[in-house]
């Protein structure tokens, strides 16, 4: 499968920020605001708030599910405001500059459907 190494040097290829964060219409963005994206071969991620930090350790991969879907999985823990991003989440589109993810939780919401969240990272 070519789409996972493809994917995979895309993210590898640089830095990145989020552009958009969102939750059910819901614009989440300013609280990943200042925070650089690093993505490293052996599957180790950062994030890092500003210049200098602080830095913080994640895991990351990319990889093609059961059901044929281009998934990347993101685990910056549980702490806020990484605690967000932390998700396993359906790639929707991808370029050399942009990284478009989107996730259905399985959380209900108040009208009874699905919370969507949208991820979109931007190269810095």
């Amino acid at each position: 499968d070519g789409d996972v190494p493809e994917i995979r040097n895309i993210m590898m290829g640089g830095d990145w920020i989020a552009a958009l964060m969102g939750a059910d219409g819901t614009n989440m963005t300013n609280n990943l605001e200042g925070f650089t994206f690093s993505f490293d071969p052996e599957h180790m991620a950062s994030a890092t708030l500003g210049e200098t930090g602080p830095s913080y350790p994640g895991t990351w991969r990319v990889l093609r599910n059961s059901d044929g879907h281009l998934k990347v999985y993101l685990n910056f823990g549980d702490e806020e405001p990484l605690v967000d991003v932390t998700d396993h989440w359906k790639v929707i589109s991808v370029s050399s500059d942009r990284i478009e993810l989107k996730n259905y939780s399985d959380d209900y919401t108040s009208a009874g459907g699905y919370v969507e969240k949208t991820l979109v990272f931007e190269k810095k």
